[in-house]
Order: structure tokens, then C-alpha cells, then sequence
């Protein structure tokens, strides 16, 4: 009796660690999973390329495709996103713009962007006869450094240049009767991103006014705000013409559900318009709204 109670007891443990063994995943499989030389898998990149690429380091993953309201982008490398305006832009000016990340080093990451913008105001004398004849080409370059700390946030700081050139006659405000003008922006920008769930991101844009100035070749008045007027001569500029101490902080809530993105916020401060970066003079609610997906 006591021999075979020793036996079923035996028996017993066998049986449970064959059980917990089972259950238990082999220590290889983990690593499997890495792939070939620890290579992330597939899920893991797109995964970790989900993170708001505007105004950040991070650029698309080589092969996916951002379609949306504002902006086309399509990862052709890894490490190469190009696109383009889509919607107000696409109807008034031809524009590209192309992200090269030129490190990417355990949490850092860095890259420059360069953009071109051309439009031609005779495309919209259909809609006003009055709006002059004028080219005018924007080349907007910026940098980007970008820091992760932990993978649920993402901090990014970056530096944006804008030249705009006008070449013809333009009627409007910011440009009345200006033969040839030209104007240039330099700002400082931030971003923070933070993963709260795989559905819900936190993201904050800020936005600070270094400079921006007017020059023209010819005479033009130029009205920064309402009680401010500027003249330019032939061959003079504006060289003080800043909008002082101008700023904006845009808090946005970022919604994704597989391909789909919906991204809606409200900030305050000076409104940075898109693609030229010109920033108007008033202080306002700025409202943030765009929806794109991923593919």
C-alpha cells in the first residue's frame, strides 16, 4: 500500500508539471518573435508608427500611405515620407514637401523637411476679377529632434523657416499694390504626445514667434494690424515688422481605430497659417480639427 501511494503520488506530479509546462511558452519563442538578428516584427513597426507625425522627427513607415483632408503623405523609405496639400491648398497652389529622418538612436530621432509651394493668383480671377496678376512661391525648411522617454510619450522640439516671394502685382491686404515683395517667418516649435491607450493620445502643439518681416521692391502699404501701418519703398524692408511676443498652445485629442484618425482640440493664441506660416497679429481661440487615415 505504501509502495503504491508513493507511485500515485509520482504519477501526480508528473502530470502537473507536463500540464505547466505546456502552458508555458517556450523561453525561444519570445525571442522568435523579434525575428531574424532581434528585427522588430511587422505589428511592432506599425505599431510604433502610429505616432503624430506633423511637427515631430517621426516620418511614415516606407510603404504606408497617409490620405486626409489637409495633407497626401506616402512613406517611401522608412526613413523618407513626400506629400503634399491637399484640401485648401490643392485647389490654389501646387505644393510638395518631402521629410528625411536622418537619425533615429535608441530614443532620439532627428530630421529636416523641406517644402515648395507655387501658385498663381490669374487661377482665381474667375472668382474676382480685382485680385491682380502675381506668382507667388513659398519654401518653407524646418528641423525636428524628437525624444521618447518611455514609449507612451514623445517630446519634440523643432525650428521652421518661411520665405514667401511675390513676383507681379497681388491685391491684397498684406500686400496692397506691391510690385515685388518678398516675406520671411522663423518660429520654434514643440510637441508632446502621450499614448494613454491604443485608441486615445493626448497631444499639445506649441508655436513661438522669433521673426517676421517684409521687404518689397516696390512701394507697398502693409496693414500687421489695426492700428499699425507700414510702408516700403522701392528697395527698402520692413525689418522690424514682428508680431510681438506671439505664441499658440493647441491642445487636441487624437482618436484611432484601425486606419481611421480623427484628431479635435482648441487652443489659444496667434493663428499660424498652414503651409506659408505667416502669424496673424490677434490673439483667438485656434480650433484643431483633421481627420486622415493610414494604410
Amino acid at each position: 500500500m505504501l509502495i503504491a501511494s508513493m507511485v500515485l503520488a509520482g504519477a501526480q506530479a508528473v502530470l502537473v508539471q507536463s500540464a505547466l509546462a505546456q502552458r508555458e511558452p517556450p523561453a525561444k519563442s519570445a525571442k522568435a518573435k523579434r525575428g531574424p538578428a532581434g528585427k522588430k516584427t511587422t505589428k511592432e513597426a506599425r505599431t510604433e508608427h502610429v505616432r503624430v507625425i506633423d511637427q515631430t522627427a517621426y516620418t511614415l513607415e516606407g510603404g504606408r500611405f497617409r490620405l486626409g483632408l489637409f495633407k497626401f503623405q506616402v512613406g517611401i523609405f522608412d526613413f523618407l515620407t513626400v506629400g503634399t496639400y491637399t484640401l485648401p491648398w490643392a485647389v490654389l497652389a501646387a505644393t510638395v514637401h518631402a521629410k528625411l529622418r536622418l537619425v533615429e538612436a535608441g530614443p532620439f530621432a532627428v530630421s529636416v523637411q523641406a517644402g515648395f509651394a507655387y501658385f498663381d493668383s490669374r487661377r482665381l480671377q474667375w472668382l474676382n476679377d480685382e485680385i491682380g496678376s502675381a506668382v507667388v512661391t513659398v519654401l518653407p525648411v524646418e528641423a525636428q529632434l524628437s525624444y521618447r522617454p518611455v514609449d507612451a510619450l514623445s517630446l519634440s522640439f523643432g525650428a521652421a523657416y518661411t520665405e514667401v516671394a511675390v513676383d507681379g502685382e497681388l491685391s491684397v491686404e498684406a500686400f496692397n499694390g506691391a510690385g515685388r515683395g518678398a516675406a520671411d517667418n522663423f518660429q520654434l516649435t514643440g510637441n508632446a504626445e502621450l499614448r494613454m491607450s491604443s485608441t486615445l493620445a493626448l497631444v499639445v502643439e506649441l508655436r513661438w514667434l522669433m521673426l517676421q518681416r517684409v521687404a518689397a521692391n516696390a512701394n507697398a502699404t502693409l496693414y500687421p494690424d489695426a492700428f499699425t501701418v507700414v510702408v516700403v519703398h522701392g528697395g527698402a524692408a520692413a525689418r522690424d515688422f514682428e508680431v510681438r511676443d506671439a505664441f499658440s498652445v493647441v491642445p487636441s485629442l487624437l482618436l484611432t481605430l484601425g486606419v481611421f484618425n480623427l484628431r479635435l482640440g482648441v487652443g489659444y493664441g496667434n493663428y499660424n497659417v498652414p503651409l506659408v506660416n505667416f502669424v496673424l497679429p490677434e490673439r483667438t481661440l485656434i480650433p484643431e480639427a483633421d481627420l486622415y487615415f493610414l494604410f
